[in-house]
């Protein structure tokens, strides 16, 4: 099947495998999940195979690498459960 970005091909995950291909959408400085460009990219990876993660970043007026950095790995490991 031919996506809408045209002939590339889409991530390789074998039938069966249990894989699944997944994406996980950072909003920037001042941003949230829902702002900007994100729904209409969710929908779009959604609509060829992806399970997509658009986590809120905590205190994103003035953040903090770290902060971020533990919300991403909380994230990944409830992502991992919920996917597996």
């Amino acid at each position: 099947m031919q996506s809408q970005f045209g002939n590339q091909q889409k991530p390789v995950v074998q039938p069966g495998s249990g894989l699944k291909n997944r994406a996980v959408l950072v909003h920037g400085i001042d941003g949230r999940p829902n702002g900007s460009f994100r729904p209409w990219l969710r929908d779009e990876l959604e609509k060829n195979g992806f399970e997509v993660l658009i986590p809120k970043m905590p205190n994103s007026s003035k953040p903090s690498l770290a902060s971020w950095v533990v919300r991403l790995m909380e994230k990944k490991a409830s992502w991992t459960k919920i996917f597996t």
